[in-house]
């Protein structure tokens, strides 16, 4: 195993992921825009990325964890939120429970390739045995190289499913991607 792999499994084993509360709403919320401001330029219009507030965002992060069904869950190290990702039905196929789907991941920028992003895809496959899941669908930008490398990495193929999304007067092309787990 090369020194990079090995440090990788010493920063995620320092790591918790657990259950969000709405306790993490500001954390969460400042995660999704400064992933979003990093993850995204060059890809979304600058504008979009310069709107971004935090505000928003956490009052909408706030209501959701404040539900009873809410899928969060955030990685931590020593008390500070380092990523999270949320989870819930296939948006496609919402009756299959068979299928689910990975709604939004990310990482704050600062702990890019550190682990974080495994930490929490392999937290939230364990929780897929009870019902059983035979498959996990996420979205992505098509332009967004980094994230489809990442997703590929860990076993998710593109599929030939696509979408067109506008933001801020640009059209932006999302592909689906798939992992069997059956």
């Amino acid at each position: 195993m090369n020194e990079e792999k090995v440090l990788a499994l010493l920063q995620e084993s320092l790591m918790n992921v657990r259950a969000a509360t709405p306790g993490d709403a500001a954390a969460i919320a400042t995660i999704h825009v400064e992933s979003w401001r990093t993850a995204y330029r060059g890809i979304v219009p600058q504008a979009l990325l310069d709107s971004l507030q935090h505000e928003p965002r956490r009052a909408y992060w706030q209501s959701k964890l404040e539900a009873d069904n809410a899928e969060v869950w955030v990685a931590e190290r020593n008390g500070a939120a380092l990523g999270w990702i949320a989870c819930g039905e296939d948006r496609d196929v919402p009756e299959n429970a068979s299928r689910r789907e990975i709604h939004a991941i990310y990482v704050a920028p600062q702990h890019y390739r550190t682990g974080v992003g495994t930490a929490l895809l392999n937290h939230y496959f364990s929780t897929l045995s009870h019902p059983p899941v035979a498959q996990v669908f996420l979205w992505v930008l098509q332009d967004n190289v980094a994230a489809l490398a990442f997703y590929q990495q860990h076993g998710f193929d593109v599929t030939d499913t696509k979408k067109t999304i506008s933001r801020a007067g640009a059209d932006l092309v999302e592909i689906k991607l798939s992992k069997p787990l059956a």
